[in-house]
């Protein structure tokens, strides 16, 4: 599974993946923040309707109800958003192990909506209806999906979408990112923590493949055979 080790190589690899973790847990931190924000806004509401006098009663029952629905709704996110986080680091509990590639984007996906939103990029989704395991490094193949989703927003400019295709055929599995729409214009890409060339020495060390055709950005990795 693993292509030959170059320990230069790996360094290398392992400080890329510890900005890649740092840039999630930074785009996490801030989710959640805003939406504790959110909560503490409603909150705030039903506080204050209570300070002027406003205790409940049936013709107040509205204003209530609709700030803790809110509330609640919040919550909801806020407990999906940290599901999917916890579910990411649980990814690094070992270092070689069979997994669902399209949970492991999905996570991803999730995570960096923060990310996605300010660089005004929105996700679509076209999974195949059977997808086998892949057995390989989980953390590290997000972060060459991360390494996926810098490259082709950088192809979209300034907003547009990215379609992200899994399909299986001849025991392998392919995870296309494919640009559409948008600008154009590629922004600098000072910042990024992936660029695509790197993403293809992290995919050649674990033996898989990151190629290009035409704008899309296609991952592909061998079935799991038990």
């Amino acid at each position: 599974m693993e292509a030959d080790r170059n320990p230069a190589v790996e360094n290398h690899l392992g400080a890329l993946h510890r900005a890649f973790l740092g840039k999630v847990l930074a785009m996490f931190s801030h989710e959640v923040k805003n939406h504790l924000a959110i909560i503490k806004e409603y909150s705030g509401l039903v506080h204050d309707l209570i300070e002027i006098g406003k205790v409940p009663n049936k013709d107040d029952n509205g204003q209530y109800l609709a700030a803790l629905r809110s509330i609640h709704q919040q919550i909801d996110k806020s407990t999906s958003v940290i599901t999917f986080f916890n579910k990411f680091c649980h990814r690094m509990d070992a270092p070689v192990s069979a997994f669902r590639i399209q949970d492991a984007l999905q996570e991803l996906l999730v995570l960096i909506h923060r990310l996605a939103h300010q660089k005004r990029v929105s996700f679509e989704t076209d999974f195949a209806t059977v997808i086998p395991e892949v057995l390989n490094n989980p953390s590290m193949v997000q972060m060459i999906l991360f390494c996926m989703f810098e490259s082709v927003a950088g192809r979209l400019g300034d907003s547009g979408t990215i379609l992200w295709r899994i399909r299986a055929a001849d025991k392998e599995i392919s995870v296309v990112a494919e640009p559409r729409g948008g600008s154009g214009i590629a922004p600098a890409s000072a910042g990024r923590v992936c660029p695509e060339d790197t993403g293809r020495d992290a995919a050649h060390s674990l033996g898989i493949r990151l190629s290009t055709t035409g704008e899309s950005i296609i991952l592909t990795l061998p079935v799991h055979t038990s």
